[in-house]
């Protein structure tokens, strides 16, 4: 979410993503895409990314009335995720999408700005700049293993969002790590080497 929220160009959401819902599995005699209903057997179907949105704990996620049978399952545990308790969270997808977007509405550089792709990190590290009337450094880290970021020219900048909520306030990203799956938006001075 913090990579789509981010890049350059339209971002497109699809149900459920903004709270981190899995695909369900759909057995055969479940599927209701006439696309996976055409080429049975091949898998090919999105059932599984269209099953009903979970709202709540109750019966049917609240997407459907108590003893109504939903065209397709709801997959595993309904209690979580589902919108009530992601909304009350702090640390949810729903609440970091929200601040995503938030952020990306309140400055241009995550919008219309320019994209600069940085040099000199790690090769499981993803990062670039967003530029505009200011500046941002976008890095993830793309494996569950801690890696070190080091971004020449940077120094020290406010991490303003994070997919750990602990990274907050000013920061020494000249050399420093990224945690497991870690990803960080920090608003920057001074000049990045491009690649």
């Amino acid at each position: 979410m913090l990579l789509l929220l981010t890049l350059r160009g339209t971002p497109t959401l699809y149900y459920g993503e903004e709270l981190g819902t899995e695909n369900v599995p759909i057995s055969p005699e479940q599927e209701r895409d006439p696309w996976g209903l055409r080429v049975p057997g091949l898998g090919l179907g999105r059932d599984p990314e269209w099953t009903p949105m979970r709202r709540d704990a109750t019966e049917n996620a609240g997407f459907a009335e108590p003893g109504v049978q939903p065209w397709l399952p709801l997959g595993g545990d309904a209690a979580t995720p589902n919108v009530a308790v992601e909304r009350e969270r702090p640390d949810t997808m729903l609440s970091m999408t929200r601040r995503l977007l938030e952020l990306r509405d309140a400055h241009p550089a995550l919008t219309s700005g320019d994209y600069t792709p940085v040099d000199g990190t790690d090769a499981a590290v993803f990062a670039f700049v967003r530029s505009y009337d200011e500046r941002f450094l976008v890095a993830i880290n793309t494996t569950s293993e801690t890696v070190s970021l080091t971004v020449p020219h940077v120094g020290a900048g406010e991490a303003v969002l994070g997919t750990m909520m602990s990274r907050r306030g000013q920061l020494d990203w000249a050399d420093a790590d990224l945690r497991p799956n870690e990803g960080i938006v920090m608003r920057i001075e001074g000049t990045v080497a491009a690649r």
